[in-house]
Formats: C-alpha cells, sequence, structure tokens
C-alpha cells in the first residue's frame, strides 16, 4: 500500500534535510525516513517506484509550455508546528519564541523559504525527541 499523503510530505521534508550542513540532521533525517518507510510495511523500493493513483490530478504540458504552480497543500506547516510546540520544554527560548511568533500570524501569511526550513530543523528535533518518548 502507497504511502499517505501526509507521510508522503513528511518523507518529503525530512529528504530535504539531507543537503543540511549538518551531519548530524542528515544522518537523523536519514534514520527518521528508514523507520517512516518500514513502519509503514513498504520498501523503498516501493516508495520511489510507486504509481500514481488513477485518476490523479496531473497536468501535463507541452515541452514548451511552463507548467502551472500545483495548489500548495492545506497549511500543514501549522500542523508541525502546533506539534513543536507540544514539546516546548525541549526547546530554546529562541525556537520557542520563533513558534509563537508563526502561529500568532498565521491568518496573515504564508511562511517564507526561511521560515519554512526553520521549521523543518525544530520539527526534526521535535521527532527525534518523540522516539525516545516512545
Amino acid at each position: 500500500m502507497p504511502l499517505s499523503n501526509t507521510d508522503q510530505e513528511r518523507l518529503a521534508k525530512l529528504l530535504a534535510m539531507f543537503s543540511s550542513n549538518h551531519d548530524g540532521e542528515v544522518v537523523n533525517a536519514a534514520r527518521l525516513s528508514e523507520r517512516l518507510v518500514k513502519s509503514r510495511g513498504e520498501t523503498w523500493d516501493s516508495v520511489i517506484n510507486a504509481k500514481p493513483a488513477s485518476g490523479g490530478n496531473h497536468q501535463h504540458s507541452k515541452p514548451s509550455e511552463k507548467p502551472r504552480e500545483e495548489a500548495k497543500p492545506p497549511v500543514k506547516w501549522k500542523e508541525d508546528a502546533e506539534t513543536c510546540v507540544e514539546y516546548a520544554e525541549h526547546l530554546s527560548e529562541w525556537e520557542r519564541q520563533f513558534l509563537e511568533s508563526i502561529l500568532e500570524n498565521s491568518g496573515k501569511f504564508s511562511l517564507s523559504v526561511k521560515q519554512q526550513q526553520v521549521l523543518d530543523r525544530i520539527f526534526a528535533k521535535v521527532l527525534k525527541i518523540k522516539e525516545v518518548d516512545w
């Protein structure tokens, strides 16, 4: 069974962390990615070679056409930030203030690329903490 959309989003965030300049983050992201795939009864081959669901909304375009930007998923970052807040006692003061700031203004904007990267790092830290709690 293919990964759910939520699992795919989480895996994409973890894989994006492979480009981190911090080796520990890269290793942690790799381990969490492996754990996610295995916990869903999947293999990397099945994840990479998954067939798109039939009736999917794939956009076909001519090579000369610029593909239309797909709509972004419903504000997933808010869910991640709220999860991080649940582990506030494990976060630095700066991280707590960052989360408070983005959640306080969540209806007024979407995250910048840099803000999303910071949230992804905090979220990876929380996932690591959650591992210990499990």
